[in-house]
Formats: C-alpha cells, sequence, structure tokens
C-alpha cells in the first residue's frame, strides 16, 4: 500500500503496480477506432507545448485527515545529448515527519528527455521507502532502439539491456508525453495507452476519459479533464473507479487534483503551488 501511495505522490497520472503484457507491435495509441489519431506520437501543432524549464509543482497528500506525505515536479535544461537539445523531470515524493518514525519514504525519479520527441534519454530512480531501496539507471540508445538498465537493491548492481519500440517511456517521460498529447477530439469513455518501463518490463498504462469537471483545491478553482487510471482491483482498490485524476483543462496540462478510494481508508493528493508555467492556467 505505501508504495503505491509514493507512486500517488510523485506520479498522479500513473496507477499502482499494472498487469504485465508483451510490448506493443505498433506505438500507443487510442482504443477506439473510430477516434482520430491524437495520442502518441502525434502532439499539437508546434511539438512540446505544455510545459518548459522553471516550472515547480507542489502537491500535499492527505491520508484521510492527515496531511501524509508531499511532492514535487520540476522541469529544467538538461543541455545537449549528442548535439540535441534535453530537458530534465524531476519528481521527488517524501512522508511528512510525523510519519518518518513509522514508515519514511524518500524517492525521486528523474527522466532526461529529448525535447524534440519526449523519447528519455536517461532514467534515473531512487527510492528509500522504510527498509525497502533501490536504485535503477535507464540508458537508452534510439538510434538502437535499446536501452540498458543498472540496478542496485542494497547487492551488486545487476545490469540488463533489451530492445525497445518507438513510444516506449520511463515512468516520467510517459508522464511528460501524455501532458503533450492532442485530446481535442477525445470523448468519454474514450481509454488512452502509453508504454512504459517500469522495473525492467514494458506495461501499457491506460486512461479513461471521463469528462470535465471544476475542483477547488487550496490553490484555486480549476476547470479540470478527469481521467480514471485503469488499475488492478483486489490488493488496494476495490473498483476501477477508485482512482480519479483531475489535469487542468488548459495547455499546461497539469495534475490539479488526484483522488482515491482504497480498501483500508482514502487518499487525496492535491496541488499546492504552481509557478513557471508555460500557459494561461485554467484556474477561476
Amino acid at each position: 500500500m505505501v508504495r503505491a501511495l509514493s507512486l500517488l505522490t510523485v506520479l498522479a497520472v500513473l496507477p499502482a503496480p499494472p498487469q504485465p503484457a508483451a510490448p506493443p507491435k505498433t506505438p500507443p495509441t487510442v482504443l477506439k477506432k473510430d477516434l482520430a489519431p491524437g495520442v502518441w506520437p502525434a502532439a499539437p501543432a508546434g511539438g512540446l507545448t505544455a510545459f518548459r524549464p522553471g516550472e515547480k509543482l507542489t502537491y500535499r497528500l492527505h491520508y484521510g485527515i492527515i496531511d501524509a506525505a508531499y511532492g514535487e515536479l520540476t522541469v529544467r535544461d538538461a543541455g545537449p545529448v549528442n548535439g540535441r537539445p534535453t530537458w530534465e523531470m524531476v519528481a521527488r515524493g517524501w512522508t511528512h515527519k510525523s510519519f518518518n518514525w513509522f514508515f519514511r519514504v524518500e524517492d525521486t525519479y528523474r527522466s532526461r528527455f529529448d525535447v524534440a520527441t519526449l523519447h528519455p534519454v536517461q532514467f534515473v530512480r531512487d527510492v528509500h521507502e522504510g527498509g525497502y531501496e533501490i536504485h535503477q539507471d535507464y540508458r537508452f540508445d534510439w538510434p538502437r532502439r535499446f536501452v540498458e538498465t543498472e540496478e542496485h537493491r542494497k547487492r551488486p548492481p545487476v545490469g540488463e539491456g533489451f530492445q525497445i519500440t518507438h513510444g516506449t517511456f520511463d515512468m516520467v517521460s510517459a508522464f511528460a508525453a501524455a501532458r503533450n498529447w492532442d485530446l481535442s477530439r477525445v470523448r468519454k469513455g474514450d481509454i488512452l495507452t502509453v508504454s512504459t518501463l517500469i522495473d525492467g518490463e514494458l506495461y501499457p498504462l491506460r486512461m479513461r476519459f471521463g469528462g470535465r469537471a471544476t475542483v477547488e483545491v487550496d490553490e484555486g478553482r480549476w476547470d479540470c479533464l478527469v481521467f480514471h487510471p485503469v488499475i488492478q482491483t483486489g490488493r488496494i482498490w476495490s473498483d476501477e473507479d477508485d482512482l480519479t485524476v483531475y489535469v487542468s483543462n488548459d495547455r499546461n496540462r497539469i495534475p490539479v487534483l488526484a483522488k482515491s478510494d482504497i480498501l483500508v481508508g482514502s487518499v487525496r493528493m492535491e496541488l499546492t503551488s504552481a509557478s513557471g508555467l508555460r500557459n494561461p492556467a485554467a484556474r477561476r
């Protein structure tokens, strides 16, 4: 449960451990056949439009009525790689000090990606959750369609390498890519999919579009798009709609609110500040 809460803290649009699937033969796309192309690799005119270096988003996570954890998302210019500009997106999550005596969480996820294609160049994951620790380093070689991984779990590192397909992302660059999707023709009930590397395996992370809503958080009132990540019921959630994510209905596409009913209570993660936004915000 704690690992799922940590994931909610740092990446609101990604569900808890999804069901494994074989690598797709084609890039991820909207599953409804009658919907015009508009997911990866297509994006709004002008390419990357949702964010820029200098953006900073902060979040607070409530477990019931208790402030349990905090999250932060930042973007910076990471310089060129092989002559191509790259940016880095960093997502951090950590528990409130009152929780540290019981179960301390301090997680950092970093993704460096090509500005033109949004393809990841390097992904680093540092996780410290109670007695569980892991360090992962993925290096992507797109001309060869290959990724090299290195993993540490309190023992000598384990290295692997395997082929990948166009439209494959790590956990953070998947979030970056999703923020730039063209949703101009998406309809309620449509399911959007992005192929994501998690723990050295490829998963199709899926989100169902739930319409539009206005939500109020400490940071203000926002017009939002509503998504339901397609989750695995049983261990944490009892119903497929138990996790709902509200994303600003503007060109920034920032997560404003994520709320979830779980088997042992409820979780609410809300935006507390947003600065350095690239576009006007849908804040009322």
